[in-house]
């Protein structure tokens, strides 16, 4: 039998001599020249092909994904962000979704789904502080104290 055509740059040459080979044949019958895998005597195709599999390469197979976040999860988070009644609050909420979706338990469009909704919350929330300054300035500026203090909303800078 003679050796196998391989191309003397690919990696199949430069594993070196020590490297363990397949004990199957390719189909021009030539050794199989590929490393076996670990615990039998053939490399990763011949080893799917003798167990009846379709050839399905390591690096495509599917990767195992975490278990999705459970009902509870998600629900929890739809109370916390309906009841933040501070930034802080809404950014408790971000910093879960963000782990939730890095760990792959919950799909990145719903994430991008809370973090707008967390935005448009965050609005409503400075909107209400904005109205609550508002009405502090108001107060402020019809006391009489505040024109001793040298207190005036329309001083250079202030803002409305």
């Amino acid at each position: 039998m003679s050796a196998p055509d391989i191309n003397p740059d690919s990696p199949l040459t430069r594993m070196g001599p020590d490297v363990v080979r397949c004990n199957a044949t390719t189909k021009t019958n030539n050794p199989c020249p590929r490393p076996v895998q670990p615990g039998t005597t053939l490399c990763w195709t011949h080893g799917e092909l003798a167990a009846g599999r379709t050839i399905t390469p390591p690096s495509r197979r599917p990767k195992e994904s975490p278990a999705p976040a459970t009902e509870a999860e998600i629900a929890s988070i739809v109370s916390e962000l309906s009841s933040a009644e501070d930034a802080a609050g809404v950014r408790g909420v971000l910093s879960k979704v963000t782990g939730l979706v890095l760990a792959g338990k919950v799909p990145p469009r719903v994430g991008a789904a809370v973090s707008q909704l967390s935005t448009q919350v965050l609005r409503a929330i400075e909107q209400d502080h904005r109205a609550e300054m508002k009405r502090l300035h108001s107060i402020l500026d019809k006391h009489p104290s505040t024109e001793v203090r040298g207190w005036s909303r329309r001083r250079k800078g202030a803002r409305v």
